[in-house]
């Protein structure tokens, strides 16, 4: 990490920033990470002496970027058992039944509640042992193990329901893809490798569809141009018309993970 001694015209000082080297990049690009702040991804052939005349230059790129990092950071931790969560964009809740049965052990056990409730809800049986009853039994802690068995849950719906719309949108806009992965990512929602593997964040689940699909397409369209050239644009476009408007209100998306998901446990 680069301290913030370069002075902008203004007279303050610009954030501190680390410099990576990227053999794909063809240009230096300015990211904000959240949780890192400012990164200056250089090509490899470049000499980063430029950086920080590079950095003065986007002097109020830089200030609106830090902006929306704070709106957009993840929640701050919780790590307790959740009575229940919506899954989605709120199109389907499940509810969290903690079981002491021998069947609680079995992974991504989820039942349809009786035809009476709503059909979008489901129980979700967790085992009991990976929990601690706080005082007053208004919730449970979640133990290190607990957090792990519900991230699997989560990872494990997030690949069955990525995976069938990846394979349905390439089908439909004549994509190829080599496979796909779930992570916990804490600075993208996804990216693709130059062998077309498609590594999606988990936490998908949790936006709403349309949010969904514009990540999908996303990916699916650095299939074809790894970079955001704009050819790689044009091809999004012509999948995805509200592209721009999509890729705007994804800087906000983290609002729809729920604290518990990126929580830390000792």
């Amino acid at each position: 990490m680069q301290p913030g001694n370069i002075l902008f015209s203004d007279g303050s000082s610009a954030p501190p920033y680390t410099v990576r080297k990227s053999k794909r990049a063809k240009r230096i690009i300015l990211r904000m990470l959240p949780g890192k702040g400012l990164e200056v991804v250089v090509p490899w052939s470049a000499d980063t002496a430029c950086v920080p005349e590079v950095i003065r230059r986007f002097q109020g790129w830089i200030a609106k970027a830090q902006a929306r990092a704070a709106c957009a950071a993840p929640p701050a931790p919780c790590p307790r058992l959740p009575f229940s969560f919506p899954i989605r964009g709120g199109a389907e809740h499940i509810l969290v039944q903690a079981h002491s049965g021998a069947g609680a052990e079995r992974m991504n056990v989820t039942t349809p509640l009786p035809a009476t409730q709503d059909a979008s809800t489901r129980v979700l049986v967790f085992p009991a042992a990976l929990s601690a009853a706080l005082p007053g039994g208004e919730s449970q802690e979640l133990s290190a193990a607990g957090l792990t068995w519900l991230r699997e849950w989560v990872r494990e719906e997030a690949r069955a329901l990525c995976s069938a719309q990846l394979f349905s949108l390439a089908a439909e806009y004549g994509f190829r893809f080599s496979g796909v992965r779930m992570g916990f990512q804490r600075t993208r929602w996804g990216s693709c490798s130059a062998r077309g593997n498609i590594n999606l964040h988990a936490g998908l689940l949790f936006l709403p569809p349309h949010l969904m699909r514009y990540i999908l397409l996303h990916e699916l369209c650095h299939t074809r141009e790894l970079n955001h050239s704009p050819r790689f644009w044009k091809e999004l476009f012509r999948v995805d018309p509200e592209a721009l408007r999509h890729d705007k209100a994804m800087r906000r998306a983290w609002k729809y993970i729920p604290a518990w998901l990126m929580a830390k446990v000792a």
